[in-house]
């Protein structure tokens, strides 16, 4: 199975985790860590790292041209 992401690529987000951060529900950022199921991502829309699930990811700019 190919993987979804690589590091770099710009994404939209719609859940983090974990849920504690408050007001952080969704936003755009570039890909810095991909896992077995979640992302480590940093958000350009809260200027902080966050990590969320891969399932709630959609690429807007893939780093990889394959792929867009």
């Amino acid at each position: 199975m190919a993987k979804r992401f690589d590091i770099g690529d710009l994404v939209r987000y719609d859940t983090v985790i974990p849920s504690y951060l408050p007001g952080l529900a969704n936003g755009i950022g570039v890909v810095i860590q991909v896992g077995a199921t979640d992302l480590r991502i940093y958000s350009m829309t809260y200027r902080q790292e966050v990590v969320v699930r891969g399932s709630s990811c959609t690429v807007l700019s893939a780093v990889n041209p394959r792929k867009a």
